[in-house]
């Protein structure tokens, strides 16, 4: 599963358009989530699951955090967890999640904890279904989700579908003490969910 991952990565490097990048992953997702399980199931510590899912996710927690904060430039990709740690802000927790058919966790980073992997509150199926729930009530071809948006008064629907994503995913994530900020990295699917 590594050097397929590594394959994938190194062919992903010679792309030159981030779009394209992105089409070329995607069917290539089962290696990725292969070798999640396989690091998981032998162990690895979290710092080195960290370093797969910020590869293979063209750095969305580095570009997330420098959103937040700045450019980064700095980091070596290489050291980047303990890069990242070092820059944090006092009390800045970040929370990345992952979910795949066959790996599906949260990895959460602090000054004062460093990095920690987590198992998530719920299955990928219960995630999936409160994605679908959350995004039906988005959909402006959905004309009962089109008038509660420009009513600005959300639908039970979408509050259900919030709070279940919150429970799943969030209410048990073992978030420092003191946490002032926590910046979210969302997976794959749970991109566009506020």
């Amino acid at each position: 599963a590594k050097e397929a991952f590594n394959g994938i990565n190194s062919g992903r490097r010679q792309i030159g358009l981030e779009a394209q990048k992105f089409s070329f992953l995607s069917d290539k997702e089962s290696i990725a989530s292969w070798l999640f399980r396989l690091l998981i199931e032998t162990g690895a510590h979290p710092v080195h699951i960290l370093r797969a899912v910020e590869s293979w996710k063209l750095r969305t927690f580095l570009e997330v955090y420098e959103e937040a904060k700045g450019s980064l430039d700095q980091v070596d990709p290489e050291s980047m967890p303990s890069s990242l740690v070092e820059c944090l802000d006092d009390g800045d927790s970040v929370l990345e999640f992952v979910v795949t058919e066959d790996a599906s966790f949260g990895i959460i980073v602090s000054k004062s904890e460093g990095v920690k992997r987590f198992a998530l509150g719920t299955s990928t199926d219960s995630i999936r279904a409160s994605v679908s729930k959350v995004r039906r009530e988005f959909d402006l071809t959905n004309s009962k989700a089109l008038a509660a948006i420009r009513k600005e008064v959300p639908s039970a629907e979408l509050t259900d579908g919030l709070r279940e994503l919150y429970e799943g995913l969030v209410e048990n994530a073992p978030i420092p003490p003191g946490t002032k900020r926590l910046i979210i990295a969302s997976d794959k699917a749970l991109f566009g969910i506020p």
